[in-house]
């Protein structure tokens, strides 16, 4: 009975004693009547208060339902079900659900003020009032959904005192309006509200937001086209009220997300304007790939910059983008997402959404169940936060009965937390749902390849405590974070949110910076200048004078002698293609460096330096420097680059300088005893064709340039480069010697007679540019002479009419010279030479200089006559295709070889080692100590082995002992033993290891010792076929445990007391019979009737004891257990 109806009550009973009895107020018995009412008050009033409604349970609260059947199907039918469900799995509740519903359902727009669903909210609020009272019949709803909605929803909430909740979306100011208890762990302020707790704690103030409305899954495609995401609006908000500053907030549509190029030009501009970025781009890590290309190509992946990323909701989960099909980690994918930090969803469990899925018959398949998964949190939540309201009021039923009831709920809501059906749910100031994140880091170290946990994200207790001063709490933070892993490779060096003078130095005053550096600047200039100035004054080197080299920057190799190995090459220091490639012995080199030196100079590398002395001081001509600096910026593929000239005035030497050429000159090719090539008749023709080839080129361009004519061809002066290309050296230089000399400028060694005289028969040197050119025609002449005949014109010694040590300071040996005939003679048997080519030589013999032919013809002849398809290098490649093909076949036969050799490798392996150990050594992994409980060993020992050796030779010894190995090996595989070891004549089998077997271990090492006691019966030894050989067996079954022993010569080993007994039963055995212990024998007597077994008998084992032991004989195969269902021997617990 209600306080109400009793006070009622007691007021009729006044009455009707008033009007009984008939007294009045002040007579006696109106006196009892009212002390009787008082009484009645005293002890109803409390117990109405307190006691609990007297009608049945359980108190049903209407609540209006509204939403968007985009998100759902068949909602009524699943939140009928929850309800029940909630309010019968938990017995301490006392208010449950009416759920209202609208005959309406509304469709998000995204139109200001289309308000649909909030029509339908106040539709519902005034068809369900109450007419006789103002107590409103519907006084909390769940939605509405849409965003615009939710917007002019707020507002009626507010007006008419309903306690509104929202599990879908946004709305304008929700974060700040108190208005409606959000329920999403996705809201705009939950996400914000974690993103500002990881900032806070890593000291960072400003960021850059880069958003994707279409990534979110609310308003992904075309399910929502017209809804309003305000979200990210949400997120600025609150990150502005807890004074993080948003340096920049940039809105990507999803087809820029996964362009390259767009991500790459955007975060060029964002680089020079923050250094921490937040991309907020969905619930897949795979959204961000493109973002992280673009960071590594602008060198963002440092610890300048620092990305933070979101990993949502995602139902079902899909893989992070470096895990690959088959389980294994890309590293490349991994290394882009390197030093980023992801704050996770991970509110919801795998397991927790596959069984709430279950038990409801959901069909959904995407991240639609997180719809359901909040409104089943909500209906949850709603009835047990009124319950624990109703408790708080004291059981105040009146309150509860009333419209006031939402405002006291929503009170009760804020700063509260109760524990959900997925752990616990709290609100914060603002009636909004806080859900901590899972906050990890993406490593790529040696010690980690994927997510590091580094920070953990807690409910702040301080907020929802009851002692809390309410002033506090009003700006409590909800989120609370702690560094829990402070080894973590991304706290080592954590960036700056800001640059310490801002992001265009606004913060720092760089003027006195800016003089100093650009002081610094000048100063650097003009000592460089000043230094440059005077070097050039001091060594005359100038514009006119590249050809003049420093004396210190040439550096002569004294002897040679460090450039010649023991076959006569130069070092590879020289070059990269060594010159022991191409000569033969230091005769040849010598033979090739006659008259020049070699050297290197400073950025140029190996050269060729020809050095003269000098009687005066050379003093150069305007003609010589003209000549000079034109022969300095000569570049052909024919003709040797001509470096320069070193002067040292100090020793009175001159030195022309040219590049080295590493495979010699023509002189030695056609003429040195080490060097065939030019003469094999096969390959000869195409040599001769390709250097002919290459002298007229080079003529041909020295004729037309402002060179005018060479002067002094000779085949020394042609060489030939690394890539068998003939470059003709010594270009113009004749000339010049000649009249230095003839100046008494020039003193020269008789050595160097030969190779500026022959070849210029029958005129002077000094002559006109075009008797030069003629002359050079005569030159190549005889070149052409000595290479198609082999021999040279003539013969003519350096030291002919001359004395020992005797020296001429002229240049020709005048008496060499008369040798030379006018006209060479060309051989009689020149049928291997084609017509033409004689012809051709006789036209450069002409005593008439001006009936000699161009280079030009020289070249159209010689190329008719000495075809050859393209270069000589193309003819060697030719070469080289067919070695190829070769080479082919026989790296297939090498490598057959090579597996045929492994496997033999592999088979004496397998032979030391078991298999399984053998393989996991092959791997490379640890190899464990292992225990087999079930195992037999047996050792045997030849009798009087030791004096039998004394009397025989050492190979009838080592024959014996193969004889004795290969049937006992063959034994020991046929019955399923492995050889432990063999120490000369002695043997340590085992069986049960490392293959494991339970009771045919036994079994298997009698039948191999009765086997191999047989074979020693009829065994004849070499070399003594009348004696027989007599061996003790020992066997002992029992545990025992094996390992592998060494790295480089690894054993196989057993250890254990099985092992022990086993060698001592063969030593105290008897020869010609098998010994076994009392433990092998129960086994065989056990399992295996058919062995003959006898005892032996106690026998004294020293160390151990006395053992009772038996002897086995043989075996009678009648005894065989066949009543006995075959046991899988192998199913064994080690």
């Amino acid at each position: 009975m209600y306080f109400y109806d009793k006070i009622f009550y007691d007021y009729i009973k006044l009455i009707v004693c008033s009007g009984k009895f008939n007294i009045s107020l002040n007579s006696r018995y109106f006196l009892i009547c009212y002390f009787f009412i008082f009484l009645s008050t005293v002890f109803i009033i409390p117990q109405t208060i307190f006691e609990e409604p007297t009608h049945a349970k359980p108190l049903a609260m209407n609540v209006g339902v509204i939403y968007d059947d985009k998100w759902a199907n068949n909602i009524k039918t699943f939140l009928s079900t929850v309800i029940n469900n909630i309010y019968n799995e938990n017995s301490s509740l006392i208010f449950t659900i009416n759920p209202i519903f609208s005959s309406k359902i509304p469709q998000c727009k995204n139109i200001i003020g289309s308000g649909e669903g909030a029509y339908i909210l106040s539709q519902i609020y005034y068809s369900n009032q109450n007419k006789n009272s103002n107590i409103g019949g519907v006084e909390t709803f769940i939605g509405p959904t849409c965003s615009s909605d939710l917007r002019i929803a707020s507002r009626i909430s507010k007006q008419l005192n309903l306690l509104e909740f929202n599990i879908w979306n946004e709305y304008v100011n929700e974060a700040f309006d108190n208005e409606i208890v959000q329920m999403s762990t996705e809201s705009g302020t939950n996400i914000a509200l974690n993103l500002y707790t990881v900032l806070t704690r890593l000291n960072w103030k400003q960021v850059a937001l880069l958003y994707c409305s279409e990534c979110m899954f609310k308003f992904n495609g075309n399910i929502l086209v017209n809804e309003e995401d305000l979200t990210l609006q949400t997120i600025m908000n609150v990150l502005k009220a807890n004074y993080i500053i948003v340096t920049e907030c940039i809105v990507v549509k999803k087809q820029d997300m996964n362009n390259s190029i767009y991500m790459k030009k955007l975060l060029q501009e964002l680089k020079t304007k923050t250094r921490i970025i937040v991309p907020i781009f969905g619930a897949s890590l795979n959204n961000y790939k493109a973002y992280m290309e673009a960071a590594k190509e602008n060198d963002m992946k440092t610890n300048k910059y620092m990305t933070i990323i979101f990993k949502f909701f995602e139902f079902p989960k899909s893989p992070e983008p470096w895990i690959t099909t088959n389980g294994s980690i890309n590293e490349d994918i991994l290394k882009l997402y390197d030093r980023t930090i992801v704050l996770k969803n991970d509110y919801y469990l795998e397991e927790q959404i596959n069984a709430f899925e279950k038990k409801y018959s959901l069909q959904v398949t995407d991240n639609s169940i997180l719809f359901y998964l909040q409104l089943y949190e909500t209906i949850f939540t709603f009835m047990f936060m009124i319950t624990k309201a109703y408790a708080h009021s004291s059981n105040n039923i009146s309150l509860f009965s009333s419209s006031e009831y939402s405002s006291y709920l929503m009170e009760y809501i804020r700063n509260n937390k109760i524990d959900g059906p997925y752990g616990p749910i709290y609100f914060d100031n603002s009636n909004q749902r806080v859900a901590p994140y899972k906050i990890e880091a993406i490593e790529y170290s040696t010690t980690v390849k994927g997510y590091n946990k580094f920070i953990d994200i807690n409910i702040n207790e301080i907020c929802i405590s009851e002692d809390v001063d309410p002033s506090y709490s009003k700006n409590c933070p909800a989120l609370i974070a702690y560094i829990t892993n402070t080894d973590a490779h991304i706290l080592e060096d954590l960036p700056q949110d800001m640059p310490s003078c801002g992001f265009d130095g606004e913060l720092c005053d760089q003027t006195g910076t800016i003089i100093i550096i650009v002081a610094v600047i000048i100063t650097v200039i003009l000592v460089t200048l000043i230094f440059i100035f005077v070097r050039r004054m001091r060594t005359g080197e100038t514009a006119n004078m590249p050809w003049a080299i420093e004396p210190e920057d040439l550096e002569i190799f004294e002897d040679n002698s460090h450039l010649i190995g023991s076959s006569g090459g130069f070092q590879s220091n020289v070059s990269i293609h060594s010159m022991h490639q191409q000569f033969g012995s230091k005769v040849k080199m010598r033979e090739l460096l006659r008259n020049c030196l070699v050297g290197k100079i400073k950025g140029t590398g190996t050269v060729f330096v020809e050095p003269y002395q000098l009687k005066e001081k050379m003093v150069y001509d305007k003609q010589d420097m003209q000549l000079l600096f034109t022969l300095r910026q000569t570049i052909h593929d024919n003709i040797n680059p001509f470096i320069g000239i070193c002067m040292d005035n100090k020793r009175n030497e001159f030195s022309f300088i040219w590049q080295c050429a590493l495979r010699g000159n023509l002189s030695s090719m056609l003429f040195s005893q080490q060097d065939k090539i030019i003469r094999d008749v096969d390959i000869g023709k195409d040599f001769t064709g390709a250097f002919v080839r290459d002298i007229l080129k080079a003529l041909d361009y020295i004729h037309s340039s402002s060179l005018q004519y060479h002067g002094g061809l000779t085949p020394s002066n042609c060489w030939i480069d690394s890539h068998w290309i003939l470059k003709i050296g010594g270009c113009c230089t004749a000339r010049m010697l000649f009249k230095w000399k003839s100046h008494g400028i020039l003193a020269e060694l008789r050595k160097a007679i030969r190779n500026n005289m022959h070849t210029n028969k029958i005129e002077k040197l000094e002559f006109s540019n075009a008797d030069g050119q003629k002359q050079d025609i005569y030159s190549f002449g005889i070149i052409l002479y000595e290479m198609l005949f082999k021999k040279k014109v003539v013969e003519i010694d350096d030291s002919y009419g001359m004395q020992n040590n005797d020296e001429d300071f002229g240049i020709f040996n005048t008496q060499a010279e008369a040798l030379i005939p006018l006209y060479p003679t060309i051989p009689e048997n020149h049928d291997d030479v084609h017509p033409d080519l004689i012809s051709l030589m006789h036209k450069c013999y002409n005593g008439n200089a001006s009936l000699r032919p161009d280079s030009n013809m020289a070249r159209k002849i010689t190329d008719a006559t000495l075809k050859m398809p393209g270069s000589l290098v193309d003819q060697m490649i030719k070469n080289l295709e067919q070695y190829t093909n070769n080479l082919e076949n026989l790296i297939e036969e090498r490598t057959g070889e090579l597996e045929r050799e492994q496997k033999r490798a592999e088979q004496i392996l397998l032979d030391l080692i078991p298999k399984s150990v053998a393989d996991d050594i092959k791997l490379g992994r640890k190899i464990e100590a292992k225990t087999y409980k079930y195992c037999t060993i047996m050792n045997s020992d030849i009798v009087g082995f030791t004096s039998l050796c004394s009397g025989i030779l050492p190979m009838e010894v080592v024959n014996l002992l193969s004889g004795l190995a290969k049937n006992f090996d063959r034994i020991i595989t046929d019955n399923k033993c492995f050889k432990i070891e063999t120490i000369g004549d002695a043997y340590v089998v085992s069986c049960g290891l490392p293959e494991p077997s339970r009771y045919n271990n036994v079994k298997n090492i009698a039948n191999m010792t009765l086997q191999m006691r047989e074979f020693l019966l009829s065994y004849k030894v070499p070399h003594r076929p009348e004696k027989h050989l007599q061996c003790r067996f020992g066997f002992n079954s029992g545990p025992v445990f094996s390992g592998v022993i060494g790295l480089k010569a690894p054993r196989f080993c057993v250890f254990g007391q099985t092992a022990s007994i086993a060698s001592k039963m063969e030593q105290n055995g008897v020869p010609d019979h098998i010994q076994m212990t009392l433990r092998s024998y129960q086994l065989l007597e056990g399992k295996f009737p058919e062995f003959i077994c006898v005892p032996r008998g106690g026998i004294r084992i020293e160390g151990i004891g006395t053992l009772l032991t038996y002897f086995l004989e043989g075996k009678d195969l009648s005894k065989i257990r066949t009543d006995l269902v075959p046991w899988d021997d192998t199913d064994i617990d080690n």
